[in-house]
């Protein structure tokens, strides 16, 4: 008799043993269940976040005969591109000006870009308007495909895909950032503000000065160029680290102020094959000298140094270089 109430009683032990277990374990899948769930939310929230931006700043071109289009299998099977950034300085009334130009080569294989900075007074002949001017102008006289056209006639370089950035945004982006930090090379004030020697941390509006300053540059245009690229490549290092954390806020800041011809698909094949090229950043300027013509400033560059920068690209492109040659149509005189 004992003896069977002692085992009645370590079964009843045991069943309640393996009920408890049973309950924890359905507990715990139930936790990894809603856990994968705001895992599957978060993943969802930031895809349809980042498509809405991308069809936010998607802006095509208009039908040219300088522009490639349909560039997928370019994409798909990995093959080195160009891309033409510009900041564009937007003025009350009018369309902007060009602030900054700068042209990239993205090669995949190599894991290598290429960055080259094109004086904003550089002077050259505006394609589809037929007049010699400063290289910003192109913008206000005929926006993206003008300023597109212009740059690959005057390097002799085809232009993939542009982005350009509204430069208030491109303020407000760094702000979201938290700043970011470069290294400077000279002392200076401009704006209101110090910039010492050495690394120094930046917020929206003081980036801006950094990038614009180039007065008080003893390199004068060519240090000016040089500043703009750190500028960018610091955002692009900061904006690797705080989008996990930040996507919303960033991503609504890049929907706002920045336009480009790549469209989703297009992005996600950029994203997942072209982003190991942008660890590694070789930066190229243009050379030249400034000159007054007709009481206005412009920076010469010689059809000498417009060849050595484009021989440069074309070896660095060198596994595409189909449809890579255009006509010269820059004339410098």
């Amino acid at each position: 008799m004992t003896y069977s109430r002692t085992v009645t009683r370590r079964q009843a032990i045991d069943a309640k043993r393996r009920t408890q277990k049973v309950r924890l374990l359905r507990f715990a899948v139930s936790l990894l269940l809603l856990l994968l769930a705001a895992i599957a939310a978060y993943l969802y929230s930031f895809y349809y976040t980042i498509k809405l931006t991308a069809d936010r700043v998607y802006q095509p071109l208009d039908t040219s005969p300088t522009v490639r289009h349909n560039k997928m299998p370019i994409l798909v099977n990995a093959k080195p591109i160009t891309i033409l950034l510009f900041g564009v300085d937007q003025r009350e009334n009018d369309r902007g000006r060009s602030d900054t130009l700068l042209l990239a080569a993205v090669h995949p294989a190599k894991k290598t870009t290429l960055l080259v900075s094109i004086p904003r007074d550089t002077r050259t002949e505006l394609v589809g308007r037929g007049t010699l001017d400063k290289i910003n102008h192109a913008y206000a006289f005929g926006g993206t495909e003008m300023t597109i056209n212009t740059v690959q006639a005057f390097l002799d370089i085809s232009i993939d895909y542009y982005v350009s950035v509204n430069m208030e945004g491109f303020e407000q982006l760094i702000d979201v950032l938290g700043g970011i930090e470069v290294q400077n090379q000279t002392a200076y004030q401009y704006w209101g503000y110090q910039f010492p020697v050495g690394t120094i941390h930046l917020d929206g509006e003081r980036a801006l000065a950094y990038a614009r300053m180039r007065y008080y540059d003893p390199a004068g245009d060519l240090g000016r160029n040089l500043r703009q690229q750190q500028v960018i490549k610091a955002i692009l290092d900061k904006a690797k680290m705080s989008l996990v954390t930040n996507n919303h806020e960033i991503l609504e800041r890049i929907g706002a102020s920045v336009k480009t011809n790549l469209h989703y698909e297009e992005w996600k094949e950029v994203i997942g094959r072209y982003r190991p090229a942008a660890e590694n950043v070789e930066t190229d300027q243009l050379r030249g000298s400034g000159k007054v013509i007709d009481g206005i400033y412009y920076y010469i560059v010689t059809p000498e140094e417009r060849a050595r920068v484009h021989d440069r690209f074309e070896a660095f492109l060198l596994e595409d270089t189909t449809e890579r040659h255009w006509p010269l149509g820059g004339a410098v005189p």
